[in-house]
């Protein structure tokens, strides 16, 4: 193989290594060479069959270069060769994905000169990271060089499912370690499923309900698998509370447990600080900086001097933007070993922890930096951003799409691209002034210094007038009062289509490229002399650094406003304008639109092992939305040769939330599309009623900055502010509101996005919650509107596919933020009986007011109805308005809820004088049938009589809903699979069911099967169960499950030999005698007492 290979092109699934800048593993500093490996005493020999295979490839390649991939046996011989490739290192390196370890890659130089090239050398390292070794041959396979050898076999050694789990359950060591233990059967179900696919490989998604103890269940197979197999794992996570709870408290404990791992907390280098760079910068800045900045900088420098850490989350205070930027770490300017203080360097020494340790913490945004590295150089097996890893596990794993999408786009800023133009000169001061300075004071200087005034200032003056022009230009082509606007046909077309723009375009993309090659050409000569290279090499690393910036913003650019012709399917480019005031930005932008491809081929194919894992990532208790998402649907999945095996998990949450949580929505709000000013003073009206009943102790979460901002206001004219203290985000640091709403215990929290999720609040400060609209996405925001229409040209429904599963995860944790343990005590409930009445009196008065009774389920909007579908909520009291939602219920989960059933089972005939009245007698054993979910409606909806069905008859019936997966239950233990009992309507049309032989067409018609509101079991005598049916208030039916035929244990028993009962699952026991017709008109009643009324009009179809 001749040459390195050719960086891959093509926006946006592979980012042109141009623009991207100031990361590190874009630089080689020298060929990578294949590692050392150890020569066994039998040299590698060719069979007779291989050679004879190699010969006749090479010749039907017409002699040129041909890759193969061959078996290496005992006796060390190679054999089975098969042609993999033609000349194309790539092919080979992804062919090898699925090669047997302990083999080798064969390919023959048709010069004959078989001295590997640095190409060779480069892709023998990444193929023995793979297991494989490499040799040269020549044409006729006589002759043979071997690169490198091939590793033996890695031999690893699985992990013992059963000991972790022990750990976990009682009486083993976490039991014996923490005076807090409580058992989670969930966390151990978790644990296990990871561990399964760090034996097998593959991917497991993984939903673990609050309160699961997930980051133990992954921990722990991560840090054995990294103990005994020496193959390092990372952890990405998307909060920095969540990098503060895995480094402070879970991997210490996992240590304790005797898994003593090597682990570090790694963070992106531009949040260290450059000892070097800030001892310049102290010694330059009034040539740096407009302002005197003597204070600050000194401070920086007394820091430096103690902390151990140096990054700037350890910073005592918050530097100003460009102070930081002249002293963080930058690999554009970095010296590395020939830096003077590269041993005391933060930055290296976080890196050397790094590269010893066996676990990695990270953040998303690190994790899809280095995968944007590791696809534009095509580097998968050395290291990057990070180093090489085997295993990934991403928590808050439903972030993972917008974090890939923002990480791996690109982005031009006024700011940013006017910040980089300022380091070089900002009034007489910047990087220019300090190499003009420096030169004074070096010999020979003086004709640099001519040709920075006469050339290089030039041009930086040219090029900041163009940029400051094409800037003014861009901003007028934004909409009037938009902040948002889409490029391309599906928005404000292509401002470049405009000759004003194109010309201003052309300018500005000239102008960066002429003083960069201005600023490379002074750093050229200022290297060219040993004594000004040594002297300024610090400012000659700056010029180089903005050398690239330049160059990357040129190439962003281009991207971005003149991109090739049929790229536009691929991702969306926008303008956008940011902040408020005189701190607007400017932001030109593009991003994938599609993620699935990059993050199948970049992530999911190339390590061993994926975890992904969250509280909230199935809708309607699938995973389909976030697979299809991410490129795990199997369509792609089964264009592979070898698609990595994904594992589906959904683990319940251990939480009580039947007794620990309550649910109101009020149903008499203005709806928000009837004006901004009534709704945001409804909402602060309900704020304020909530915390009377409260106390306070109140987050509520909005949608947008606008909306929490009038609200904030609006408590603040009622008062409410002097009753419980205020909190509003924008108003201060987001750590300071959150800490001293939790240090007061009283007050009210208004947030937006980042209030959603990541925060813990357990206990007593948050003790209610209220989310004022469903989080939907803006479908004008560029991206999203970009992947609904690829939806919808898909032949998809965008709404239901993309825009409702989003939402209805955002509602899941904005419900996730309040019962946050075993022992959460209820909230209104446990610690203030009177307030959780009142709190009650509150919901059914705001129904009452609307016409409804507590506890109905109002379908006014079926994107509301999908939404909580999705979300899992149909067992709670709920009354469910268009628009607003007022929530004291600390959780919302599957174990929760009445999920829509995966089936309705009905017994027929249990009732001996109901068999008798239709001319039967009771069956042998109990009589099955089912009835179809899309049969079901709710208390209040109208049964809907088909014409010319005959008569159509009510059968009022006792029913069960199943609380957990169930099979082959034993009769004594079929109470403990019930979770409540509802009321059930089976509709029958009759002339249909004697008609057919089979009863699914006379009880499967759509609103069939009216069910009402469940009551926990445990709150109702199950052994005193009766049942009512009336018909326009006159009693039809009256039964007893004395009066059963087969009791519901013996029913329970039957059912579960047969099929397996799942979450949700409805199992109705059997009508009594009494049954009758139902004509248009009619309100038909079927009451448990003790659990409730279902009412039903009766209308005919349309």
């Amino acid at each position: 193989m001749s040459g390195e290979g050719e960086i891959p092109e093509g926006f946006p699934l592979t980012l042109p290594k141009e623009v991207l800048v100031g990361l590190d593993g874009l630089d080689v500093e020298q060929p990578k060479t294949s590692p050392p490996a150890p020569t066994p005493s039998t040299p590698l020999t060719l069979s007779g069959e291989c050679a004879a295979v190699l010969r006749f490839e090479i010749e039907r390649a017409g002699g040129r270069e041909v890759c193969f991939l061959a078996e290496v046996d005992d006796q060390r011989v190679v054999r089975d060769p098969r042609a993999v490739a033609r000349g194309n290192f790539e092919a080979v390196l992804v062919a090898a994905r699925d090669a047997v370890e302990g083999g080798v890659m064969l390919h023959n130089h048709p010069s004959g000169d078989l001295e590997p090239s640095d190409a060779d050398t480069r892709v023998a390292g990444q193929l023995y990271e793979q297991g494989i070794g490499t040799a040269i041959v020549d044409n006729v396979a006589e002759n043979m060089y071997v690169v490198v050898e091939p590793p033996a076999p890695r031999v690893r050694i699985a992990l013992d499912v059963d000991a972790l789990e022990a750990d976990l359950a009682p009486g083993g060591a976490l039991s014996e370690h923490f005076h807090a233990f409580e058992d989670r059967p969930g966390q151990r179900e978790m644990l296990r499923a990871v561990a399964d696919r760090f034996n097998e490989g593959g991917v497991a998604v993984v939903e673990a309900g609050t309160g699961t103890g997930k980051s133990l269940a992954y921990l722990l197979p991560a840090v054995r698998w990294a103990l005994d197999n020496d193959e390092r794992t990372v952890i990405s996570t998307n909060t920095i509370n969540l990098q503060e709870q895995l480094s402070e408290k879970d991997l210490p404990l996992v240590q304790s447990l005797g898994h003593d791992v090597n682990w570090a907390l790694v963070k992106g280098r531009g949040n260290y600080i450059s000892i070097r760079r800030a001892l310049l910068a102290a010694e330059g800045q009034e040539s740096l900086f407009e302002d005197d900045r003597t204070a600050e900088i000194g401070a920086i420098l007394d820091w430096m001097d103690t902390t151990t850490d140096g990054s700037l989350t350890d910073l005592p205070f918050t530097p100003e933007t460009d102070t930081w930027e002249e002293v963080r770490s930058d690999p554009d300017i970095c010296l590395r070993s020939r830096c003077p203080h590269f041993q005391q360097c933060f930055y290296q020494s976080s890196r050397r922890r790094a590269a010893s340790a066996q676990l990695l913490v990270v953040n998303h945004h690190l994790l899809f930096t280095d995968l944007a590295v590791r696809r534009a150089t095509q580097n998968f097996t050395q290291s990057a951003v990070l180093p090489t890893y085997s295993h990934v596990i991403l928590d808050e794993a439903h972030n993972v799409e917008d974090a890939a999408t923002s990480h791996l786009g690109v982005e031009v800023t006024r700011s940013g691209l006017l910040r980089a133009l300022a380091r070089l000169d900002r009034r007489g001061r910047g990087v220019l002034t300090a190499v003009y300075e420096a030169l004074s004071e070096i010999e020979g200087g003086g004709d640099l210094r001519e040709r920075l005034e006469s050339r290089v200032r030039p041009a930086l003056s040219r090029t900041r007038a163009e940029v400051e022009r094409f800037l003014d230009l861009m901003e007028a082509v934004m909409p009037a009062e938009q902040g948002t606007a889409r490029l391309g046909p599906s928005g404000i077309g292509e401002p470049a289509d405009r000759e004003d723009v194109s010309e201003r375009l052309t300018a500005t993309v000239n102008a960066l490229g002429t003083l960069e090659r201005e600023l490379a050409e002074l750093r050229a000569r200022l290297e060219l002399t040993e004594a000004l290279s040594e002297g300024l090499e610090g400012r000659v690393l700056d010029v180089r650094a903005i050398e690239r910036r330049l160059a990357a913003a040129g190439h962003a650019l281009r991207l971005i406003l003149a991109p090739d012709e049929g790229v536009g399917t691929t991702y969306v480019r926008w303008l956008e304008t940011r902040g408020h005031g005189r701190r607007t930005n400017m932001v030109m932008a593009a991003a994938p639109i599609d993620l699935g491809d990059l993050l199948l081929d970049a992530l999911f194919s190339r390590v061993e092992t994926t975890v992904l894992t969250s509280a909230t990532l199935a809708t309607e208790q699938s995973f389909g939305f976030l697979r299809g998402r991410l490129g795990l649907d199997p369509g792609r999945l089964d264009k592979l040769d070898a698609p990595p095996e994904v594992t589906e998990h959904i683990v319940l949450s251990p939480f009580d939330f039947r007794h620990q949580t309550l649910l109101a929505v009020p149903t008499d709000l203005p709806g928000a599309e009837g004006g901004p000013v009534a709704f945001q003073e409804a909402t602060a009206q309900v704020t304020e009623e909530l915390a009377s009943l409260s106390d306070g102790g109140l987050f509520v979460l909005f949608t947008s900055h606008s909306a929490l901002r009038q609200v904030a206001e609006q408590l603040r004219a009622r008062s409410a502010a002097d009753q419980w203290p205020l909190f509003v985000q924008g108003e201060d640091d987001r750590h300071r509101l959150l800490n001293r709403f939790v240090e007061h215990g009283r007050g009210i929290l208004l947030g937006t996005s980042s209030f959603w999720e990541g925060v813990d609040v357990p206990g007593d400060p948050l003790r209610g919650l209220i989310i004022q609209k469903l989080p939907f996405k803006v479908p004008t925001e560029p991206i999203t509107a970009a992947r609904m229409e690829a939806i919808e040209r898909a032949g998809g429904d965008a709404f239901n596919q993309y825009m409702l599963p989003h939402a209805a995860l955002r509602l899941k944790q904005g419900f996730g933020r309040l019962i946050r343990s075993l022992r959460s005590g209820g909230g209104l409930g446990a610690r203030r009986p009177a307030r959780h009445e009142a709190l009650r009196a509150l919901s059914a008065g705001i129904a009452s007011r609307s016409g409804l009774r507590e506890g109905r389920l109002v379908r006014r909007s079926s994107a509301s109805r999908g939404l909580l579908r999705r979300v899992g909520c149909r067992r709670a009291p709920l009354a469910l308005a268009s628009r607003f939602i007022i929530e004291s219920l600390h959780q919302l989960e599957p174990s929760m809820s009445v999920q829509t059933p995966s089936k309705i089972v009905c017994i027929g005939r249990n009732y001996a004088k109901h068999a008798a009245e239709l001319g039967n007698t009771v069956p042998d054993e109990p009589l099955i049938f089912l009835k179809p979910p899309s049969s079901i409606i709710g208390p209040g909806e109208a049964i809907v009589r088909p014409p010319d069905v005959g008569s159509i008859e009510f059968e009022g019936e006792i029913t069960l809903v199943i609380g957990r997966v169930a099979k082959n239950v034993r009769a004594e233990d079929a109470w403990d699979i019930v979770e409540s009992i509802v009321p059930l309507n089976d509709v029958t049309a009759r002339d249909l069911q004697r008609a057919d032989d089979q009863w699914t067409r006379a009880k499967g018609f759509d609103t069939f099967c009216p069910v009402g509101t469940p009551v926990p079991r445990e709150e109702i005598d199950v052994d005193d169960l009766s049942v009512v049916t009336r018909v326009n208030g006159e009693v039809r039916q009256q039964g007893h499950v004395d009066d059963l035929a087969f009791s519901i244990p013996v029913l329970i028993e039957y059912i579960t030999r047969i099929m397996t009962l799942e979450v949700g699952d409805l199992v109705a026991t059997g009508t009594p005698d009494g049954i009758g017709p139902l004509v248009a008109g009619d309100v038909v009643e079927v009451e448990i007492p003790g659990v409730g009324v279902l009412s039903n009009p009766v209308v005919a179809e349309a």
